[in-house]
């Protein structure tokens, strides 16, 4: 695909977004702090490489955090963190939603 963006530099443009919704803009906010210490970053880049453009990496931050939030059962008042059930399930239904946009506009996904 000639378009296809790396995943650093997807990785890049997600936390640049995280970071301009911060309080003090100038504070970098790195993506993998959205997930628990189990999400590795190169879990988060490898499936920032399968997605290759921003339109389904920013579809996966955005349902990674609508889904993250849903499920949490937090009474405090820290941060919420993303665990590997959520980063899989959000996973496998942003590959589902790529492979059917690629289908539907008669390319191939790979």
């Amino acid at each position: 695909y000639p378009f296809r963006w790396s995943k650093g530099e997807l990785y890049d443009l997600l936390s640049d977004r995280l970071r301009v919704c911060r309080e003090n803009k100038s504070e970098s906010y790195p993506l993998l702090n959205l997930f628990e210490p189990d999400i590795s970053k190169d879990k988060v880049l490898d499936v920032l490489d399968k997605l290759r453009q921003p339109r389904f990496a920013l579809k996966f931050m955005y349902n990674i955090i609508r889904q993250g939030c849903a499920e949490q059962d937090k009474t405090d008042d820290g941060p919420v963190k993303i665990g590997l059930e959520v980063f899989y399930k959000v996973k496998a239904t942003i590959e589902r939603d790529m492979i059917e946009y690629y289908e539907n506009v008669g390319e191939s996904p790979d």
